[in-house]
């Protein structure tokens, strides 16, 4: 029987210890995280933010994107799953989003994560 070459992950947050929402994060650290997935037999993944500080998204969205340009991931990490904070801040909906930092959909906001996903940081 011959098996398939990995299942993708919609939603990995991290990994080995890595957050992709932590401020602090650097793209060492997201080089760690990114091989350690694929080295347990995922074919292709989404990094994914938590409902985070405007800043948080501001930082770290080149940062990933960055690392998933390079050769190494380019059709391995295949975009960025954001999982808020478009959400609904309703106790119970909200989860174990952090309600501050939930916000309603605009496009200003929108377009403010485009923008950042096409700044080239120097990682």
């Amino acid at each position: 029987m011959s098996g398939i070459p990995g299942f993708v992950d919609l939603q990995v947050n991290g990994f080995v210890g890595i957050e992709f929402s932590d401020p602090a994060l650097t793209c060492a650290g997201i080089e760690m995280a990114f091989r350690a997935v694929l080295a347990r037999g995922t074919a292709a993944f989404l990094p994914t933010l938590t409902t985070s500080p405007l800043e948080t998204y501001r930082r770290n969205i080149p940062l990933l994107v960055e690392v998933m340009r390079s050769d190494e991931f380019k059709g391995r990490a295949l975009g960025l799953h954001l999982e808020g904070p478009f959400i609904s801040s309703q106790p119970g909906a909200v989860g174990a989003h952090e309600p501050a930092y939930v916000r309603p959909p605009t496009w200003r906001c929108w377009r403010s994560y485009w923008v950042w996903a096409r700044v080239r940081c120097a990682c």
